[in-house]
């Protein structure tokens, strides 16, 4: 992992989290600290900053506040915004406000979680399971592999392994989502990944390929060949699947989330409930601890579920980083 080095400002009216954050991001980082949003503009005024990591929701100026006054001076700053409430109820703010990161507290604070999101944003590092699991090494499978795992229930799969099989074919695609589900929820794995599996198989299918007639028949042709991941260690399942187009838009993923959480004032129902994309990542983020995009602008999107084992800890966060492409022009 290559070596980064940044300065990040942690604001938060509760000492206790401010003190947490900063301690555990001070191995790798220079981190100040403030307890509301006009402490935190001072602080900016005198000192660089990369990342502020803020609370929405504090006394005096919040997080939205603190946001805007920052973004016009100091437009190369990134932002992470941090909530003890529903994050849907921020879902409209955040996309219009262009943050793709929102750090849920209503569980727990997961303090590794805000580590790799910190080093990722000031990196540009980031592809790839190792930067939530660094035991975990990525090793190609092929579809033989997966049905020899498959057959042969006394093969488990290794904990320090993601493995990850390259589709080809259609016919691959649902013989490998079949298998991969089958072969996750035989080792304890709740029976909601087989639908995650498919949904985010789905989307490399249907929508990632750019120049995809609607409603022509499904065939892969050779550049539209992607690879589906899983991994299984004593906290999560890991499912991911990386595709090689690189078209998926961040705000457009906010969007389809938008219109999930967004309530008809008639029907009192989602106002995208008949969405023909969208409902099954709504109802994959709810099913998963943390659900993770990665963006190559024109090369590849990587999409990353991290499901717990332990169906009482999902924190429901959300996570959307891009990189930009030298030439490529649809970055959102």
């Amino acid at each position: 992992m290559a070596e980064t080095k940044g300065r990040i400002l942690v604001v938060d009216d509760i000492d206790s989290i401010r003190l947490a954050i900063r301690e555990f991001l001070t191995r790798e980082f220079d981190v100040y600290e403030a307890a509301d949003g006009l402490e935190a503009l001072k602080l900016c005024e005198t000192h660089p900053v990369d990342l502020v990591i803020s609370d929405i929701r504090m006394p005096g100026m919040g997080g939205l506040e603190l946001l805007r006054r920052l973004r016009p001076q100091f437009p190369n700053m990134k932002f992470a915004l941090m909530t003890a409430y529903n994050v849907d109820e921020y879902v409209n703010f955040v996309r219009n406000e262009g943050i793709y990161n929102i750090i849920p507290k209503s569980t727990f604070l997961d303090l590794n979680f805000i580590y790799v999101l910190a080093r990722k944003l000031i990196s540009g590092d980031i592809f790839g399971v190792r930067h939530y699991f660094p035991a975990m090494e990525t090793e190609s499978i092929s579809i033989s592999g997966v049905h020899r795992f498959h057959r042969k229930p006394e093969e488990t799969l290794s904990p320090t392994t993601f493995y990850q099989c390259r589709v080809t074919t259609a016919e691959e695609n649902g013989a490998i989502t079949d298998m991969v589900g089958d072969i996750l929820v035989r080792s304890g794995v709740p029976s909601v990944v087989r639908m995650i599996i498919e949904e985010l198989a789905a989307n490399a299918v249907l929508h990632a390929p750019p120049d995809r007639p609607i409603g022509e028949t499904v065939a892969l042709r050779p550049e539209d060949a992607f690879e589906i991941g899983f991994g299984l260690n004593e906290s999560h399942a890991i499912v991911g699947v990386t595709d090689f187009h690189g078209t998926l838009n961040r705000d457009e993923v906010l969007l389809r989330l938008e219109r999930q959480v967004t309530l008809d004032p008639v029907t009192n129902l989602p106002v995208g409930l008949t969405d023909g994309h969208g409902r099954g990542l709504y109802i994959t983020r709810e099913q998963v601890d943390h659900l993770v995009f990665n963006i190559e602008p024109g090369l590849r999107t990587e999409i990353l579920c991290m499901i717990p084992l332990d169906t009482m800890m999902r924190s429901r966060a959300i996570s959307i980083f891009q990189t930009p492409a030298p030439g490529y022009s649809g970055a959102g």
